[in-house]
């Protein structure tokens, strides 16, 4: 279930009593004007909050937001609805979770509210990754591990050793670049593994849009450092969802992609993709390195993928005809034309040549 306190605008309250919301667990409460407003979000505690900015005063809606932020402890996720296209008309969007346009609040709401449904085919979308993990509970030792995937309603992590009795906690992800978000949770299943650690799969309780977005930043990237200099390194899938305006933000002072962990990229993902290469300087050069042979696929079909970058390295595939080995290799510019063997048979291995071809052209 999924408590959502609402203004009373016809159409937004339709749009959240329709059947698909309402299979969804949506449960309405509204107000009427906004001291209502901010008295029921303190009496209720909300999931979520929507405020109309038509029927708030403009000036009003920043001094609403603060209240409703007080009142509610920070527990609830606030969204803000703008009637029409009028969202740069929005003084100060960092105090919303949400901006929701009613031009078509049925799509804006439900790509809004799906996070926080936890229906059970998206707890299944699970992302792996290794993120240092920390849980805690006040009074009592702090016990260490490492999360194994992450997901909008859950995480599963190995643990130095099995929670503790007292739930729910406190559990912190991090990145060894000082990024991490702090998420209340509850054990789910726990098994003993070797070496007494313990593989706990937890849900999250209270997760905002605000952490939610922290936890697919952690989960998307990290920053190592290597003897090459410092890399950022991407992690999962690229799609509609994915956020890379952070990443563009360290690309002037980090300026190296490492794409060797990306598993997918869709259609939206590759507009993704091509949004953040416009917004990089026009002095800055791009290296891609590590690049997987799907996504070198992809950038070899459309050059606006590596518009402004310098391709370093990407895995291609090759064959051996002799003994139907298949295998891939990291393949730099300068190296595309040599010949390489099959380790089993010592016969020379066939390559794609569109592939081959197309990383040969990155030659500097």
């Amino acid at each position: 279930m999924l408590t959502v306190l609402a203004h009373e605008a016809p159409r937004l309250l339709a749009t959240l009593r329709s059947r698909p919301f309402q299979r969804a667990g949506v449960v309405v409460s509204t107000a009427s004007s906004a001291p209502e407003l901010v008295a029921r979000a303190q009496s209720l505690r909300p999931r979520v909050v929507i405020v109309v900015a038509g029927l708030v005063a403009a000036s009003g809606l920043d001094e609403l937001a603060r209240q409703l932020r007080v009142r509610t402890a920070g527990s609830s996720t606030l969204l803000l609805v703008v009637p029409g296209q009028k969202l740069d008309a929005v003084r100060n969007p960092t105090l919303y979770d949400g901006l929701v346009s009613l031009d078509h609040p049925e799509r804006a709401l439900a790509r809004a509210l799906e996070p926080l449904v936890g229906a059970p085919q998206r707890a299944r979308a699970r992302t792996t990754v290794h993120l240092p993990a920390l849980l805690r509970v006040p009074g009592q030792r702090a016990i260490a591990g490492v999360a194994v995937d992450v997901s909008a309603s859950g995480a599963c992590a190995l643990l130095e050793a099995a929670p503790p009795a007292d739930q729910p906690f406190e559990l912190r992800l991090s990145r060894p670049d000082g990024r991490q978000v702090e998420l209340e949770a509850r054990a789910l299943r726990m098994a003993a593994c070797a070496h007494g650690w313990w593989r706990v799969a937890m849900r999250f309780l209270g997760i905002t849009l605000d952490r939610l977005r922290c936890l697919y930043d952690l989960a998307l990237w990290d920053l190592e450092r290597t003897e090459a200099g410092p890399v950022i390194r991407l992690h999962g899938e690229i799609s509609e969802g994915t956020l890379l305006a952070p990443v563009l933000a360290r690309l002037p002072e980090v300026p190296r992609i490492d794409l060797s962990d990306v598993t997918r990229v869709d259609a939206a993902g590759v507009r993704r993709w091509i949004e953040l290469l416009k917004w990089i300087p026009s002095d800055l050069a791009l290296a891609l390195e590590c690049i997987p042979i799907p996504l070198a696929r992809q950038m070899a079909r459309l050059p606006a993928m590596t518009r402004q970058c310098r391709v370093e390295s990407a895995y291609l595939p090759f064959h051996c005809t002799a003994c139907a080995v298949m295998l891939e290799d990291l393949v730099t510019p300068n190296d595309a034309a040599l010949v390489r063997l099959c380790p089993h048979c010592g016969a020379d291995l066939a390559g794609d040549p569109a592939l081959l071809g197309w990383l040969a052209q990155r030659r500097p």
